[in-house]
């Protein structure tokens, strides 16, 4: 399922938003060691659900976060409107790692649909990563996830990317390390979004345990 609501900051800032899903779907390989996959809650409409994304099979590829073994690539990468959202949410505790130096993947994730029959769907993954110093919330539904995006802050004078909650995130997977390269995510009037939503480059497919 599309998002069309970053296209209302011009076309340009859309297109650099599209052209970012690149860099982050070549940069999901991990060197180290991956962490198990462990049970834990996936939000749906604020409550917590048993998400399970499908694992490879035969020549299936893997996408991983971080440390994380997500799942099995599905399809093409190309968002589909057809396609329910996965949002990979920076930081949050659910999957956490034990490493420090890995912490900058811990996160929580949410769904915005149940598939169909309680059967298996595809999901388009989407990165949402906290910008806003101040925006440590537990988020429990696309709904909050949109009205983060669209509500704005104006970084101050002292304001560097290393302050935003999701700062080792955006440097490591989205290559952003300046302000400046911030700023092609925001607004011309100088404000950014409090919470940066940008396709991850990939697909999965996922189904809800009983």
């Amino acid at each position: 399922m599309l998002l069309v609501y970053q296209s209302t900051n011009g076309d340009d800032i859309y297109c650099s938003t599209m052209k970012m899903a690149a860099v982050a779907a070549a940069t999901l390989l991990f060197a180290g060691p991956l962490a198990q996959e462990p049970t834990r809650p996936t939000y749906l409409n604020g409550e917590t659900v048993a998400f399970v994304i499908a694992q490879p099979t035969g020549k299936e590829k893997a996408v991983t976060v971080g440390p994380w073994k997500l799942g099995a690539r599905a399809g093409e990468s190309k968002l589909h409107d057809k396609r329910l959202n996965l949002y990979i949410v920076i930081p949050g505790d659910d999957f956490r790692s034990e490493s420090e130096v890995l912490a900058i993947y811990d996160h929580n994730r949410v769904i915005n649909m149940r598939p169909k029959d309680d059967g298996e769907a595809e999901y388009d993954v989407w990165w949402a990563i906290a910008l806003e110093p101040r925006l440590y919330k537990d988020f429990r539904s696309e709904e909050e996830l949109l009205a983060a995006a669209q509500k704005r802050f104006r970084p101050g004078d002292l304001f560097e990317v290393k302050d935003a909650p999701g700062a080792g995130f955006l440097r490591e997977v989205l290559k952003i390390d300046t302000l400046a390269e911030l700023r092609l995510h925001g607004r011309r009037d100088g404000t950014l979004p409090q919470m940066l939503i940008v396709p991850a480059g990939f697909a999965v497919r996922g189904s809800i345990r009983p």
